[in-house]
């Protein structure tokens, strides 16, 4: 806004300071040269409409007045600079350069230079000021009298519509702005319904139960999910947001739901501010800098640390897709960034896989910026002990992976992000299917060797269930998407995601892919015991109606791999659910011998149930129902965390 005003600045100058003979005209010219120079040399140089205009008429009046002695232009010289002002901007608009764009590229950055909201309001700026200029010009030609009345109209008629003019480009952009904003987010059906975030903070106590809760079920079910605190820039689901975790008590019998923000320094710092000022995947626009102090969020994107929630070495951990995770406590309380041992926060993805016999977890993180991967083990006690760089040729969303006792397993999917793009206002997301789908398998003894790369048909993977070792052969069951259409430019109708299993024989290096059942699932869960070895059973929401919303589920099922068959649960238009998590029973007598336990949203009722299910038979009813007087918006990631003995 200042740099345009600097831009005026010489005119307002002459049109204030120009007299009726040649001595001060000359004077004025030279002043107003002087100081077009000193404030607009940048702008001279980059070829700026307004400067190069400016200096223009200057030489322009110098000749007519000094050089040539034109009375005629003397006497009109505050006609003829509202006149030239006004043929500028104009001419600006004919030959498609608004003069104000030229202004705007400096104060904003790259990525929203080809928004079409960005041209439409420097259009409207440009228009705005050729009316004002224009509206001035023919003020001269209008006979005012010589009373005190006209003369004071006069005066309020020039000055007013300029006064108009910069209030109207110092709001026009924020107002355009946060339009676009209410307009995209009202039109987002992931901003809607039961995605719709909640910004209460509660605890509920003395809920009604329908059925029995089991006794041996005595600890915390914790869930994360992305639940915006502010009307967003962008938002795409489910890669956008501010983490709240949605807690339920299952302690002594005694029955407590608590939901708590994730306090991280992006949430803070917007909740100082009292709006966003962080964009999402679809929008990458930094955040203006003069907000961000050292010790911010520095973005683009804000780790929201909404993805998951675990707990390690006794820490519970709210997870982003790539950054620091977030330590809270048993009662949702804030601790900060987590450490792991370390000086600095450790950057790491949402996912990790814990190994039952060592305890050791490991984690990965991909980047946009080199190293596109690298890989964490943290002890049991809590303390980084390795990290290694996976050697990738470009940086790929890798959301997930998978363990097997000797193998770390990465599928390296063709979702590329595109740094060039970003910082041009493109997606920062492309898929590449010209790339093919690489998996990716890496010795966990040997973390100097270099991975074994096998390359198939371009695929995308949220999710992995789980992997174990056979002899020679590594077997490996996830949900496949045809392809990623969350956060990338031409989206397409792909196949639906399904539960897989690819299995790899490493001696041949070859592999097989094969589809397990054919339901629409996503986010599946295993007994976590399990994890890395031969197992045999898989619980994943389904889809069971195709009327359903985007990311929406109604069903639940089961798969035994064993048998080869699988086991429903259809709730219907009665629940909408999302992914379940496993709990062995204290004495669990086979595998899937436990409890599923899950949020499920009644759309009649506008509200939530907590629901407590017999992992054995889910064809059964549940065996218990915990109601809750409110809805509980839909989510990603939770835990099961035992009972803390005090």
């Amino acid at each position: 806004m200042w740099q345009l005003l600097l831009g005026f600045l010489p005119w307002i100058l002459f049109s204030t300071f120009y007299g009726q003979s040649q001595k001060e005209i000359l004077l004025t010219l030279t002043i107003t040269t002087l100081v077009l120079i000193l404030t607009e040399w940048r702008q001279l140089l980059k070829g700026f409409i307004l400067s190069w205009g400016t200096l223009l008429f200057f030489a322009t009046i110098y000749v007519l007045t000094i050089v040539f002695k034109m009375n005629w232009v003397i006497q009109n010289a505050w006609m003829l600079s509202n006149l030239s002002l006004a043929l500028i901007v104009w001419i600006s608009l004919l030959i498609g350069k608004p003069f104000t764009l030229q202004y705007a590229y400096e104060q904003t950055p790259k990525q929203v230079w080809h928004t079409k909201g960005f041209w439409r309001v420097n259009q409207l700026l440009t228009i705005i000021w050729g009316i004002i200029l224009s509206f001035s010009t023919v003020m001269y030609f209008i006979p005012w009298g010589a009373t005190t009345a006209s003369e004071i109209v006069y005066q309020i008629l020039s000055y007013a519509p300029m006064i108009i003019g910069i209030w109207v480009s110092k709001k026009l952009p924020h107002w355009y702005r946060e339009r676009q904003y209410r307009l995209r987010n009202k039109a987002n059906p992931f901003l809607q319904n039961n995605f719709a975030p909640i910004h209460e903070e509660s605890d509920f106590h003395n809920l009604v139960v329908q059925g029995k809760i089991p006794p041996d079920l005595q600890g915390c079910y914790m869930r994360n999910g992305p639940n915006p605190a502010f009307a967003p820039i962008s938002y795409t689901f489910p890669l956008d947001g501010d983490g709240m975790i949605h807690a339920m008590y299952l302690e002594d019998g005694a029955i407590h739901y608590r939901n708590r923000y994730v306090k991280t320094k992006g949430l803070l710092l917007e909740q100082k501010l009292g709006r966003a000022i962080y964009s999402g995947i679809a929008m990458p626009i930094p955040p203006d800098p003069q907000l961000i102090g050292p010790n911010d969020d520095p973005g683009p994107f804000k780790n929201g640390a909404f993805i998951h929630i675990i707990q390690h070495a006794k820490h519970y951990l709210a997870m982003w897709e790539g950054g620091a995770a977030y330590e809270m406590d048993h009662e949702l309380n804030t601790i900060g960034e987590w450490l792991a041992g370390t000086p600095q926060p450790l950057a790491v993805g949402p996912h990790t896989r814990l190994d039952p016999d060592t305890k050791d977890l490991y984690l990965i993180n991909y980047d946009i910026q080199p190293p596109f991967l690298t890989c964490h083990k943290v002890n049991q006690q809590g303390n980084l002990i390795e990290t290694r760089i996976i050697e990738k040729s470009c940086s790929t969303m890798m959301h997930d992976f998978v363990l097997t006792k000797n193998f770390l397993i990465f599928f390296d999917c063709p979702a590329v992000f595109d740094l060039a793009a970003m910082e041009s206002g493109g997606n920062v997301l492309e898929w590449r299917a010209e790339l093919g789908t690489r998996i990716g398998i890496a010795s966990r003894q040997d973390k100097d060797k270099p991975p074994l790369w096998l390359t198939t048909e371009a695929f995308f993977v949220f999710h992995f269930a789980n992997a174990y070792e056979i002899e020679n052969k590594i077997i490996i069951d996830y949900v496949r998407h045809g392809r990623l259409n969350f956060g990338v430019q031409n989206k397409v109708v792909s196949s639906p995601p399904q539960m897989h299993r690819m299995e790899i024989d490493l001696r041949e290096k070859a592999f097989q892919d094969s589809l397990l059942a054919d339901y629409i699932v996503e986010f599946p869960t295993i007994n976590n015991h399990y994890n890395s070895k031969i197992y045999h059973f898989i619980y994943a929401p389904t889809r069971l109606n195709n009327q359903l919303k985007p990311a929406t589920f109604n069903g639940l099922v089961k798969y035994d791999l064993a048998s080869k068959t699988t086991t429903v649960q259809d709730f219907g238009e009665q629940y909408s659910i999302g992914e379940v998590v496993f709990v062995p029973k204290p004495q669990a007598q086979s595998e899937d011998d436990g409890y599923l336990v899950f949020f499920a949203y009644d759309a009649k009722r506008n509200t939530s149930d907590f629901l407590i299910m017999d992992a054995l038979d889910i064809s059964k009813a549940p065996l218990a129902v915990i109601q809750l007087p409110r809805r509980i918006p839909e989510g990603l990631h939770g835990s099961w965390f035992e009972k803390i003995e005090k």
